[in-house]
């Protein structure tokens, strides 16, 4: 369960662990690891709280700036570089208020 859950194929963990696919295949998609799955998702964002503690006492705090720059990218307020690449091939508006 744990190297299906680290992200190792069905075929890879088979390959490892002397077993046939369908095994192992049958293993990562029992109620069980199905089970597991929702116990750790519900850990992962129990910590939703303490991550945003984290995040507020790191940029309050400590003036995180790199931290700054990467939440504004991940919430779209900072242009992606595709999407700064792509501004750039834009050709600059004309001004419209020529006399």
């Amino acid at each position: 369960m744990q190297k299906y859950v680290a992200g190792e194929s069905v075929l890879q963990i088979g390959r490892e662990e002397g077993r046939n696919r369908e095994t192992v295949a049958r293993i990562v998609h029992s109620d069980e690891m199905q089970q597991f799955v929702r116990t750790k998702r519900e850990q992962l964002y129990g910590l939703g709280d303490c991550a945003i503690a984290a995040l507020q006492h790191a940029l309050n705090e400590q003036k995180d700036g790199r931290l700054a720059f990467q939440l504004l990218l991940h919430i779209g307020v900072t242009p992606s570089e595709r999407e700064r690449d792509t501004l750039s091939r834009e050709p600059a508006p004309e001004n419209s208020e020529r006399e």
